[in-house]
């Protein structure tokens, strides 16, 4: 084995012990460790501006108050900016599943119409069917009743079947098509 191979496999070593005992300190303290010491930190910060405002006499008093006050508004930024990013994760993951339950009755709704098309040929027919079983939500009790109760919102309705309804309706589609000449 090279010089260089035996770096590698010591520094991997390494970081495999470094991302080990992070774990089991993750699990000790049962989350984030900066989170954990940011909290021992804020005690402990509390206790020290406590006792150096209770040494301080006059105007120093003001002085100490007014450098917590800018210590703390800091601690509390990062823990606001903590927050936002915890509120954007979840308003992502909300727009991600109504994309998709969006999506899901127009897949479906095509795949139906298509359906109507695929009568003569058999061979089209079999690979549309196997198709229509992977897609539809009936494979998926749970994920067709969250379908279901997403689409009796009234906005979601709204524009879902909007979409769904646009352009001839099936009564005049079936009056043109009786009226076409057959070959």
């Amino acid at each position: 084995m090279s010089a260089g191979n035996s770096q590698r496999a010591e520094i991997k070593t390494m970081l495999l012990d470094m991302v080990a005992e992070a774990e089991d300190m993750k699990r000790t303290v049962g989350g984030s460790i900066t989170d954990a010491v940011a909290g021992w930190l804020g005690s402990q910060y509390l206790l020290a501006a406590n006792k150096k405002l209770a040494a301080a006499e006059g105007t120093g008093s003001f002085e100490i108050l007014r450098l917590f006050v800018q210590d703390w508004a800091l601690l509390r930024h990062g823990d606001h900016t903590a927050e936002r990013l915890q509120l954007e994760r979840e308003r992502l993951k909300l727009s991600q599943r109504d994309a998709e339950l969006k999506q899901q009755p127009v897949i479906e709704a095509g795949l139906d119409e298509l359906a109507t098309y695929l009568k003569a040929n058999p061979q089209a027919r079999t690979a549309y069917e196997h198709l229509k079983e992977l897609v539809r939500a009936e494979k998926s009790p749970s994920r067709e009743k969250e379908i279901r109760e997403w689409l009796q919102q009234p906005e979601i309705r709204q524009e879902v079947w909007a979409e769904l309804t646009r352009g001839l309706s099936p009564e005049t589609l079936a009056q043109i098509e009786a009226e076409l000449p057959r070959p």
